[in-house]
């Protein structure tokens, strides 16, 4: 763990909460001019890993198609492709039973949609679960309320 600096820092919670095996928070800050003309100001960021090998996956990056639409690596076929036209949000999903994680992102876009930069729950990857944020855009008197959806997307990807 890093502690904090002018740039941000980043912080692995013990114990991890469940359903999670470790978790891990990284704050980039603003005050670093590279980011600031990059565009990339401040992020929030959690990496997890799942206590087991999530049997519902979720993939979603604001802006952009699913990254399973243009890759080669990723079994792409078994993907699905899903869209929340009300949101104007594309994202893939793989596994049985994927209505627990749908769900719970539904909700996540709901309520932190403006702040929110990416979604993935992939179990071919280290870590498994990864939730970016845009900072400057989230209340941190939502911070507990977020962290509870996380914990919910997280049992959502290991429900079968």
């Amino acid at each position: 763990s890093a502690g904090p600096g002018s740039h941000g820092f980043t912080a692995e919670i013990q114990p991890s909460p469940d359903p999670f095996a470790k978790f891990s928070i990284e704050h980039r800050g603003g005050s670093n001019p590279f980011f600031a003309w990059a565009g990339n100001r401040e992020s929030l960021r959690f990496r997890a890993k799942l206590q087991a090998r999530p049997v519902a996956e979720l993939l979603w990056v604001r802006g952009k198609l699913p990254p399973v639409t243009n890759s080669r690596g990723m079994r792409v076929s078994m993907w699905v492709q899903r869209r929340l036209d009300y949101l104007n949000v594309d994202y893939a999903v793989r596994g049985s039973n994927t209505a627990a994680v749908e769900h719970v992102f539904l909700d996540l876009q709901t309520r932190f949609g403006q702040a929110l930069r990416l979604v993935r729950i992939y179990g071919d990857e280290e870590p498994d679960f990864e939730v970016v944020f845009r900072s400057g855009r989230l209340d941190g008197r939502e911070i507990p309320a977020l962290v509870t959806t996380l914990r919910a997307l997280g049992r959502g990807a290991l429900r079968s």
